[in-house]
């Protein structure tokens, strides 16, 4: 089966270099991991998706975030910005996650809302606009998390071929 391409100027001029509009999006954390930059800065790196099964703005755009390690105590990332993170999730009080690792693999796939701000800033005597996550909030809209089955794990249901449309 062939797929087809549906031609639409909008998407054919949208600038997805531009700013997300300040707001509050229901998003997914399409990736997440660690990066080091060339000069040896490491922090967690999230790609959050503005989510298109909702009725919002930005539908599909991505929003970058970064988690950096904390200055007085470099061995931990922010660890405010952690739990703010892991509370979209709402996981029960004194759960242990035992390193990042745990914590990015609890966070792959979930649903969050985020609020972002746009602001002008300048970097190695550039300006230029960079739209930055200044919080991190349990979802609004029902979801469930990627990596969970969905139906939520209630079991199988066994199909033969007579059951199947085609």
């Amino acid at each position: 089966m062939s797929m087809q391409y549906i031609y639409s100027e909008k998407e054919a001029q949208a600038d997805e270099s531009a700013p997300v509009k300040d707001g509050e999006y229901e998003a997914c954390v399409e990736k997440i991991g660690e990066k080091t930059t060339p000069n040896g800065k490491r922090s967690i790196s999230l790609w959050l998706r503005i989510r298109d099964d909702v009725e919002q703005e930005e539908r599909g755009r991505v929003v970058f975030d970064d988690i950096w390690r904390e200055k007085d105590s470099p061995e931990y990332y922010n660890r405010k910005r952690v739990c703010a993170l892991l509370g979209t999730q709402r996981p029960k009080e004194g759960t242990v996650f035992a390193d990042a690792s745990e914590v990015m693999a609890f966070m792959q796939g979930a649903f969050l809302r985020i609020k972002v701000r746009t602001s002008e800033e300048e970097y190695n005597g550039k300006r230029a606009m960079r739209t930055r996550v200044v919080a991190y909030m349990p979802p609004k809209s029902p979801a469930q998390r990627l990596s969970e089955p969905v139906g939520g794990g209630l079991g199988s249901i066994d199909i033969n071929d007579e059951d199947l449309p085609f």
